[in-house]
């Protein structure tokens, strides 16, 4: 099971026949080390965005900011700071939609002066929370674009682009089953057609 960043690049670099490293924060790194740390962070946002892992879903009651809009809403909510993209809404009617904010972060705007309460994907880069399944995806997914920057190769970076969707689905089946099916009629889904018409 790996327990850092230095870890998964080195199941990816092992992966496509490379040297392992020892870090990603050296003041002269070699190729591979920079390679990896390029393309780290990128790589692991767009995996965590790919489903509603368990490992990143928080639960909270929005806060209503002092400012209103300029028009259409009457309310902004204020968003977590480490919120990425909402799973589900409670306590909203009618219209809603997530704009830049006057704290310059995102919020929630709405017509809505009732207790708002949200289910949303965090960020969460901290590789022990996560499910070791996810870990072997995001090696994989890594190693599908270190094989073209470190072994010129694309055939092999076809290979693990192929090992990397088959680990994604993997782990998102096991992590699904942490969650059981929500039933509650007073949810609005950021996931289904709802978010189409009433979060537009």
């Amino acid at each position: 099971m790996a327990t850092s960043s230095v870890d998964i690049c080195n199941q990816a670099l092992v992966a496509i026949g490379v040297e392992t490293i020892t870090s990603l924060t050296s003041t002269n790194p070699q190729p591979r080390e920079r390679a990896c740390r390029t393309i780290y962070d990128h790589v692991r946002d767009l995996l965590l965005a790919e489903h509603d892992w368990s490992f990143q879903t928080k639960r909270v009651e929005l806060t209503a900011n002092a400012t209103a809009p300029d028009f259409e809403f009457d309310y902004y909510y204020n968003l977590p700071v480490d919120f990425v993209m909402p799973i589900e809404l409670y306590g909203l009617t009618g219209e809603w939609v997530i704009e830049f904010g006057p704290s310059n972060r995102p919020a929630l705007l709405t017509n809505a002066d009732d207790d708002v309460f949200l289910v949303y994907l965090a960020s969460n880069d901290d590789v022990s929370d996560w499910i070791v399944h996810f870990h072997d995806a995001l090696a994989m997914k890594l190693a599908s674009r270190l094989a073209i920057s470190l072994r010129d190769s694309q055939p092999l970076a076809d290979r693990m682009e192929l090992r990397a969707r088959e680990a994604i689905g993997k782990a998102a089946l096991i992590d699904s089953r942490n969650k059981r099916p929500s039933v509650n009629e007073d949810a609005v889904y950021a996931n289904d057609s709802t978010w189409q018409s009433e979060g537009r």
